[in-house]
């Protein structure tokens, strides 16, 4: 058991590439206000807004307070089911060297799966630089893994911007408020009072854009240093270790 959990603590020492620190404390905004957006087929939209008995192919609640969307894994928070989440540790920030590919995890807490089109881009600034990347996701899970442009050694911030795009036939509608219905009610046929109705009064939008806070980034100067080599002394006692196991079996 020694010498398993000894080389397992020399292969963990060894190990990644980009590193994530972390330290601090932050708080967080609450409140019960609330906006809900849908994605509705066009169907069921009339002149008078959104029909009461729509069905809606996606369906999000962005509490005020609540980060849409992050540019640090989600291990850098509580729990991010529960909106707004708290940080585990501020700042969340990634650390590379110059020769190192820039390798960054987000997560989107705003996320229209039936949607058929998305742009997910980070952004990466600095005192005199700006860029921008296309990412991929997978589900919620957002990231870039890019070979690192030439970056002079210092302080950068990285953000991700993704926008939803409703499609042919569909658009994106905003009810402000979880506590209001917002209806409209009126002649679908001016003059005809059997043409009365009610629909929802929503915001209408062909895309839907959320972003992220912005994150630090530590560009350090240089390579990476090569992975430190296992000292005599531990070399020794792997192989008197093994020595040992030898001799115990036979």
């Amino acid at each position: 058991m020694f010498y398993l959990l000894l080389v397992s603590m020399l292969f963990v020492s060894c190990m990644a590439n980009a590193v994530l620190m972390r330290g601090g404390g932050k708080g967080n905004n609450t409140s019960s206000e609330a906006q809900n957006f849908y994605r509705i087929a066009d169907e069921y939209v009339n002149a008078l807004g959104v029909k009461p008995s729509f069905i809606a192919t996606d369906h999000e609640t962005l509490v005020q307070g609540q980060i849409p969307a992050f540019a640090v894994p989600t291990y850098c928070y509580v729990d991010v089911t529960t909106m707004p989440p708290d940080f585990v540790n501020d700042p969340c920030y990634y650390q590379f060297y110059q020769n190192e590919l820039l390798q960054f995890e987000g997560y989107m807490g705003m996320f229209f799966e039936n949607a058929p089109l998305m742009d997910l881009v980070w952004t990466l600034t600095g005192a005199d630089y700006s860029q921008s990347f296309a990412g991929s996701h997978l589900e919620r899970a957002a990231f870039l893994d890019t070979t690192m442009p030439l970056l002079a050694a210092g302080e950068y911030q990285i953000g991700l911007k993704v926008t939803f795009y409703a499609g042919q036939g569909f658009k994106f509608y905003t009810d402000p408020s979880v506590h209001s219905d917002n209806l409209n009610c009126g002649e679908l046929i001016p003059g005809d009072e059997s043409s009365g109705s009610c629909s929802y009064s929503w915001a209408a939008a062909e895309s839907l854009s959320f972003s992220s806070d912005l994150e630090k980034v530590i560009i350090l100067s240089g390579n990476k240093p090569l992975d430190i080599p296992i000292p005599a002394t531990t070399a020794l006692l792997l192989l008197g270790g093994s020595v040992l196991r030898w001799r115990i079996r036979k």
